[in-house]
This record gives C-alpha cells, sequence and structure tokens, in this order.
C-alpha cells in the first residue's frame, strides 16, 4: 500500500513539473553573410542590433519544460541556430534514391510471392506441382536481386 501512495505521488511531481512554463524571448536577426541567427540568449546578440528594431525581430513565448529536463528549474541555456538552405538535390542523391525504391519494390514482390506460396500450400499439399516450383525458383532469384540491391546501396555510400 505505501509502494502505491509513493508512486503516485511521484507521479503528480512529474505532472505538476511537465506542466510549469516560463517566458522566453527569442531574438532573430541576419548576419552580415545573409543567414539567420536565432538566440534566446540578448547578450549573445550584436549590440547594434539590439539598439536597432529594423534589424531585429524578438518572438516572445511560453516556454513548456520537459519533465525529464536535467537542468535545474529557472537555469536558462541559450539557444544558438543558424538557418542554412537544404542541400540541392543532386543526380548522385537521385540514384540512391532510386535503388532504395528498387528494393522496396523486391522486398514487397518478396512478400507477395511468399504469401501466394503460403495459399498454394494450403490448397494443394503437392509441392512438387510445376506451379510451385516455379514460385520457388522465383523467390531465389528475388533473394539475389535484392542481395544486389542492398550491395549496390552499401556501394553508393
Amino acid at each position: 500500500m505505501p509502494i502505491k501512495i509513493i508512486a503516485a505521488c511521484l507521479w503528480l511531481i512529474l505532472v505538476a513539473g511537465a506542466s510549469s512554463q516560463a517566458e522566453a524571448k527569442i531574438y532573430v536577426w541576419k548576419d552580415a553573410d545573409g543567414r539567420t541567427h536565432y538566440d534566446s540568449d540578448a547578450e549573445e546578440v550584436p549590440q547594434n542590433l539590439l539598439d536597432d528594431e529594423k534589424q531585429i525581430r524578438v518572438i516572445e513565448s511560453t516556454v513548456v519544460p520537459e519533465a525529464s529536463s536535467p537542468q535545474a528549474p529557472g537555469a536558462a541555456s541559450p539557444v544558438r541556430t543558424a538557418v542554412t538552405p537544404p542541400p540541392v538535390p543532386t543526380a548522385e542523391t537521385a540514384e540512391k534514391q532510386e535503388a532504395g525504391g528498387e528494393l522496396q519494390t523486391l522486398q514487397q514482390e518478396y512478400r507477395d510471392l511468399l504469401q501466394n506460396m503460403r495459399e498454394f500450400r494450403k490448397k494443394s499439399k503437392d509441392l512438387n506441382h510445376p506451379e510451385y516450383r516455379q514460385m520457388q525458383q522465383k523467390v531465389l532469384d528475388l533473394r539475389r536481386k535484392m542481395a544486389e540491391a542492398r550491395k549496390d546501396m552499401k556501394k553508393d555510400q
């Protein structure tokens, strides 16, 4: 009985801690190279930008800390991020995606074939039937093709 009470109390403490909120300001500005920066610490923002309201934007928000946060309550850690554009897709990345798509297609065909073989075995107990033999051969071919596709994907990485 005392264990249940302790567990319930701990759960309530976690829930109460997770629901606590804090006000936060996020400063957004662009540097000379045109990169956008985000920072929660005003001291990290260049002073000339803090004085000019046109060059900086301040976002005020409510932050809900995670229950499992290792930091002490009230301890703020500055967050700094520079946003860079996503990489431009190249022919190489397109080939990798195509190889991955080919492998997925082979895997789906393999699963479908195995399902057909299960259904065939339920209907007919003759495992020497030419149709069943043909399915077995196709399974072997698909396994070989999947192994080659995996090998090609690893080689491209």
